[in-house]
């Protein structure tokens, strides 16, 4: 509701739709978030009820996969709370939002520096390998995500 309420509150005041990259083809190309699954998943749903698939050639139906089309995970969000792909239970397409600041005390600075790179994965197999580091780490907060 609050992206929905956004893009029309920015209508209202500037007699303008807000254009979207990905939507319209040109405008804004990246929205910046802490990577929170609710804000994400929020604004899939505000994308989809004004995506417009015959204009802007996306055809999804679920918020998890538009938002991948804007959504930007801040850097220092990131590198404070580590978010990581959920592998399991969203197809790793949403951000899940973890503390990190105990499990660097436990990661070897080259693990710490790897699960901090999910950000700049950017083909399948890089991000099954990086599912698969999780899924099979032994430290138990990094498993089983």
């Amino acid at each position: 509701m609050m992206f929905s309420a956004y893009f029309k509150a920015v209508e209202e005041v500037t007699g303008k739709r807000l254009d979207i990259k990905c939507l319209h083809g040109q405008g804004l190309a990246v929205i910046l978030m802490d990577g929170h699954p609710g804000q994400a998943l929020g604004l899939g749903d505000a994308l989809l009820e004004i995506n417009e698939p015959s204009v802007s050639g996306i055809f999804t139906t679920d918020a998890a996969e538009m938002v991948q089309h804007i959504l930007r995970t801040c850097d220092i969000h990131c590198d404070r709370y580590v978010s990581l792909l959920d592998s399991l239970r969203i197809k790793f397409s949403l951000l899940l939002y973890r503390n990190m600041q105990p499990l660097k005390t436990v990661l070897t600075q080259e693990e710490s520096d790897y699960v901090c790179s999910f950000r700049t994965i950017s083909n399948q197999e890089d991000l099954d390998k990086f599912g698969n580091f999780c899924s099979n780490h032994p430290i138990h907060e990094l498993r089983g995500i």
